[in-house]
Order: C-alpha cells, then sequence, then structure tokens
C-alpha cells in the first residue's frame, strides 16, 4: 500500500539510449539492473509518480536523477501497479528519497537472460507510458 494514494504508479527515469524507434519504445536496458556500489545488491531505481503532475515530476528528477554528468534525464515511463509483472520481481518501498522505490528480486534471476527477460517485460510495459521532456 502507498502513502500518495492509488492507483500506484512507477515511473523509470530516462537517458536518450534507453528509447529505441524514435522514442516510441523504452529498450530493456532502461530496466536492466545495476549493482548497488554500497552493498551489491542488484535495484532498479523508481518513483512512485501518482497523484502528481508533470512538473512536479521533473522535479524529482531535477533533485535525484541528474548525473554527474549533469545531464537531465530525457524523459519518463512508466508501469501501473496493476500491470507489473509481480510474480517476477518485487517492489521495495523505501521512499528514501521521497517517492523514491526499488526493483529488487533480480537475484533469483540466476543469468543474464534471465534478467533480460524480465527487463523486456518491464520496457514493454512502459512503452504505453513514455513521456518525453521538451527540454533539458
Amino acid at each position: 500500500m502507498s502513502k500518495y494514494g492509488t492507483p500506484e504508479i512507477y515511473s523509470r527515469f530516462l537517458r536518450e539510449n534507453n528509447l529505441k524507434d524514435s522514442n516510441s519504445r523504452v529498450h530493456w536496458k532502461a530496466f536492466f539492473p545495476d549493482t548497488n556500489e554500497i552493498n551489491q545488491r542488484l535495484e532498479v531505481s523508481c518513483y512512485e509518480t501518482q497523484c502528481i503532475d508533470i512538473s512536479e515530476v521533473k522535479e524529482i528528477a531535477s533533485k535525484n536523477n541528474v548525473r554527474p554528468n549533469k545531464k537531465f534525464p530525457h524523459g519518463h515511463c512508466s508501469i501501473n501497479e496493476s500491470d507489473f509483472p509481480a510474480d517476477e520481481i518485487d517492489i521495495e518501498k523505501n521512499y528514501i528519497p521521497e517517492r523514491h522505490i526499488d526493483i529488487i528480486g533480480w537475484e533469483g534471476k540466476p543469468n543474464f537472460e534471465d534478467k533480460k527477460f524480465v527487463a523486456t517485460i518491464l520496457a514493454e510495459i512502459s512503452s504505453e507510458n513514455i513521456i518525453i521532456y521538451d527540454e533539458n
């Protein structure tokens, strides 16, 4: 249960290379887990974005997702909780920073192809909800 309301919407910030087909499809690499350098846990960082408008989503991006190269995300994609493949992986709602969640459970996918399969599912679902930011 989210503290931000329903329906729960999980959004992933995207770089330009996370998109394909003229920004109409999300690439599976956008959801492939990175190893957290601190605790070596596999996770994919997302944010709950229900009940807020695009300017508030961009504010979250500005506060939390500007890379060391100072590049603002190219856009974001979203998945409704009801469409999330919960039988494949899980959500951890740590809310640090505010609205932050992690897609976890990748350790249960023992090889690259298993992880890529799940990342592809997430990319396909989220391709229905892509928002490209006009100005970075």
